[in-house]
């Protein structure tokens, strides 16, 4: 029964963290799409920086409401 909650326990954070993990994914691509466009390296720093920071302000507070487990799922 143990191993039973486990998987469900785990079944239920990989459902919670799953939409953040594809926005992140799609989101890493249009950065990565939108650095090669770019001409040099400051300009690629600066737009990487301006992301992040836009990034930051969306997902901070949705972020920090997931549990530790939940959070090392969305690492991995």
């Amino acid at each position: 029964m143990n191993d039973l909650q486990a998987y469900y326990r785990l079944r239920f954070n990989v459902i919670k963290v799953y939409p953040y993990a594809k926005l992140a994914a799609m989101k890493i691509n249009e950065l990565n799409d939108q650095l090669a466009k770019l001409p040099n390296d400051k300009e690629r720093k600066r737009y990487t920086k301006e992301f992040e920071k836009q990034l930051r302000a969306d997902f901070t507070k949705q972020i920090e409401n997931l549990s530790v487990n939940q959070g090392k799922i969305l690492l991995n």
